[in-house]
């Protein structure tokens, strides 16, 4: 894979650039299963954390060679890598969720604390493990009881170096940067500025995804609405059933009714664009 699947972010991030297009899914799409045994070559200090089950891990040499491989048919694989450390649920249940935070910033945020107007304090990410591990395992178990389990024994949740977006590959989640700092930091970046319910849900959403989108796949882009939607339902039951009152659910609602009924900068609302089964050819 090399240099066309990451990029050196410094001090041993890494940001995953090929997504999509480096693991053998001749369909493209979430409905084609298969089986896949990896072997990944690191410096030692780096860490692999890969869809499946870690077969082994050893030295090679000035390497570190880890062999990952998938018990059950998955419709991708995917990895992530780092100097990270870690934190884990209890082994005692069904599926044990453990979270993934790199020790030391990219490069490109070591100039944040330095901004004008700007008191960020520590803007290490390894101070929120606990909060992932807790929503992540809190999720599992609610969906679980909705939907039924997982055919997984594990799910990796893992911080990546970008701030705007989650993504969910079978028993592994890229969680955005910004979810591992705490609220002060998030308000003096701006990040909740506009959609401050993201951050509420973003590890219940990428985690429903182990069900819809993962374990229920779509065939084509005209059922990938469904993995959405199923996802954004799901995390409005993760706040249904871990607030004590409905506010941040109905707020949520809200959110998503405003996004499909406000006009963007065209003039154009997403409800008037055109029907979902259309997919990306509506964009």
């Amino acid at each position: 894979m090399g240099k066309d699947a990451v990029t050196d972010e410094g001090n041993d991030n890494y940001y995953l650039v090929a997504r999509e297009d480096w693991y053998p899914n001749t369909r493209r799409s979430f409905g084609n299963y298969a089986s896949y045994n990896i072997t990944f070559h690191t410096p030692k200090n780096v860490e692999v954390v890969a869809t499946g089950n870690q077969i082994s891990d050893r030295e090679e040499g000035r390497q570190r060679v880890s062999v990952w491989q998938s018990m059950v048919p998955i419709a991708v694989a995917g990895f992530n890598l780092g100097e990270f450390k870690q934190d884990r649920s209890e082994r005692n249940k069904n599926v044990q969720v453990v979270s993934y935070a790199n020790k030391e910033l990219a490069q490109k945020f070591n100039g944040l604390s330095e901004r004008p107007g700007m008191a960020l304090g520590t803007m290490s990410t390894t101070g929120m493990l606990k909060r992932a591990t807790s929503e992540g395992d809190a999720a599992i178990q609610i969906y679980t009881e909705y939907f039924g389990p997982l055919p997984y024994d594990h799910v990796s949740l893992t911080q990546q170096t970008a701030c705007n977006y989650g993504q969910s590959w079978p028993m592994l989640l890229y969680l955005p940067i910004c979810y591992f700092w705490d609220s002060t930091i998030q308000h003096q970046l701006g990040v909740l500025d506009h959609d401050p319910s993201y951050w509420q849900v973003v590890t219940a959403h990428e985690v429903a995804h182990q069900w819809w989108g993962q374990t229920v796949g779509f065939d084509s882009y005209r059922d990938q609405w469904m993995s959405e939607g199923f996802a954004s339902f799901s995390a409005s039951l993760f706040l249904i059933n871990t607030r004590t009152d409905r506010k941040e659910e109905r707020d949520f609602w809200t959110l998503m009714h405003k996004r499909l009924l406000e006009r963007n900068v065209n003039g154009v609302r997403p409800v008037d664009v055109g029907p979902v089964v259309m997919g990306f050819r509506a964009s």
